[in-house]
This record gives C-alpha cells, structure tokens and sequence, in this order.
C-alpha cells in the first residue's frame, strides 16, 4: 500500500483482509489484499447511531464493510481487524442485545477471524473514521464533493507516507 494510487483488482484465489474503525461521528473501513487496498468505505454516522456505544459503533462498522463486501468475502476465509478488543471477542460474547443477535446472526453466513488491532496500529482504517470536515461541521445539510475529495486525497497521501515510513 506504500506507493499505491489506484485500488488493486480483487484476486479471488488470495484471502482478503477487512481494517475497520469507528469514531462518535463516522466509520469507515477498508479491504486490502496483500497489504494493497482494494476498496476503501467511509460514512457518517446516523443520528440514532452516534448513540451507540463505543463497542457497539466498532461492531457497526465491521457489520456494515462485511455486507458491504459480501460478494467477495462469502466462501473463503479472511481477517477482520479492529482496535477494539471487545469486538475481537464478539462471536462467543455470551450475552448479546438483540442488535448485537441479529449482526451475530449475519456475520455467520462468513468465515473468518477477528484480531484486535491496537489503535496506534491502525493507520490505515483510522482516517476514513475520523474525517475532520464531518466532525467540525456537525451537521451539515450539504457539503462540496470537490472540497470533501481534495480533503480525502491529502489524508489519504500522508497515511500513505506514514505507511511507507513504517514499514521502511
């Protein structure tokens, strides 16, 4: 993902890997095969949701990237990583709420492995959580696409460098 510009072509013979997060007004996740992005996914949060709990938003955020990327991920197994260590520990959570029960239910039909990931760790998922135009504007009825895609860019450019740093 060091010098990547464009999203690699799935390889369905190659396992993926699912990086989520989640922050008190946005999730976001991505799905990467051979440390290269494939798909990146960032939304706001619904008003009934920014009310969820802290585990139940990084729970939120890999429920939605996994429906999200069904079609590849159905039939073969893959890593889910969160920075949340409740949520690594979700499928055998003995007590659930009956939200909890239904996401339970549909991360079934999947195969695959939750790892908890620390948050320092988490520079890949973290910024597509954690966009500052969302946060200081609360909300807003209506944004430019062209300031929102610039503000991406220059995110995602200096998560790429900090990558490259680390893994150099």
């Amino acid at each position: 993902m060091v010098t990547d510009h464009v999203l690699a072509l799935p390889d369905m013979s190659k396992p993926f890997v699912v990086e989520t997060d989640a922050s008190n007004f946005e999730l976001g996740g991505i799905l990467m095969q051979d440390g290269h992005p494939v798909a990146f996914k960032s939304r706001k949060l619904k008003d009934v949701e920014r009310r969820y709990s802290v585990h139940e938003k990084e729970l939120l955020a890999a429920v939605h990237c996994l429906r999200l990327w069904r079609h590849y991920l159905l039939g073969s197994p893959f890593v889910v990583k969160t920075d949340n260590t409740a949520v690594s520990h979700f499928m055998t959570q003995p007590k659930l709420t009956s939200r909890q029960a239904r996401w339970q239910e549909l991360l079934s039909e999947f195969y695959f492995v939750l790892e908890y990931r620390a948050g320092s760790s988490n520079y890949v998922a973290d910024p597509l959580s954690r966009r500052a135009d969302l946060a200081s504007l609360g909300s807003v009825a209506a944004l430019s696409s062209s300031a929102v895609a610039t503000s991406i860019r220059d995110r995602r450019a200096s998560y790429y460098r900090k990558i490259q740093q680390h893994r150099a």
